[in-house]
């Protein structure tokens, strides 16, 4: 029997195409150990990797790793709708810090964890939001 610990990043895969077989006109693509759902123009695809012990979340800008299966799967398919955006940070034209935020019921975005490099880049700063609206928020799961 394999151990459940190392099978995270698959379990949290088969959650995620359990949950986007069952919403319409959403589109992805799969690959052994990987999900890729194509993201909304102007927006972000989103990835979801099989790590083993972990999986994956990752856009061009932000990635973060997940040891719970449901997390990640719902966090991956919450990225693609208007109730998550990631506020990219820029020094120039190089990203140096990215974070995820949601919104909440009453209008307030909340952060994630924040992906920023550690050597600065010089240059004016600028602060853009990406954000999907490939799921509408009545697609999205909940417990």
């Amino acid at each position: 029997m394999a151990d459940v610990s190392e099978a995270v990043g698959q379990q949290a895969i088969e959650i995620a195409l359990e949950l986007l077989q069952s919403i319409p006109g959403v589109e992805y693509t799969t690959q052994p150990g990987e999900l890729e759902i194509k993201g909304s123009p102007g927006g972000f695809d989103v990835t979801l990797i099989d790590d083993g012990r972990e999986a994956t979340i990752s856009t061009d800008v932000w990635h973060d790793q997940f040891d719970d299966p449901q997390d990640a799967a719902w966090y991956a398919i919450w990225l693609m709708s208007e109730r998550m955006r990631i506020k990219v940070s820029y020094r120039g034209r190089h990203v140096v810090r990215s974070t995820p935020e949601s919104l909440t019921p009453e209008g307030d975005w909340i952060p994630g964890t924040t992906f920023g490099l550690l050597f600065p880049f010089f240059g004016k700063q600028r602060i853009e939001y990406l954000s999907n609206s490939v799921i509408a928020p009545e697609h999205l799961p909940h417990e």
